[in-house]
């Protein structure tokens, strides 16, 4: 027995990713937590990598756009959450 999925709408959920090179290194995220400032600098050197940013913003974009392309079948909506940190 068989299943067709269909779906016409899409919800996208990610975590907020660091969109400028400004804020690549969290100190004000992080304000009143004990976290070394070697490992904030070693944070920040990871999204350097990346020209500054994390990669997740532009892979959503991108996959937004992937679903708005089939033919306008699909409605896309997306949020991006930070979990308070």
């Amino acid at each position: 027995m068989g299943y067709e999925l269909r779906c016409h709408f899409w919800w996208l959920l990610s975590v907020a990713g660091i969109a400028s090179r400004s804020d690549s290194l969290p100190e004000n995220v992080l304000r009143g937590r004990k976290v070394p400032r070697e490992r904030l600098l070693a944070v920040a050197e990871h999204y350097y990598h990346f020209g500054g940013k994390s990669p997740i913003n532009q892979q959503i974009r991108d996959l937004i756009s992937a679903l708005e392309a089939e033919g306008g079948q699909h409605s896309v909506s997306y949020g991006l959450c930070d979990f308070g940190l």
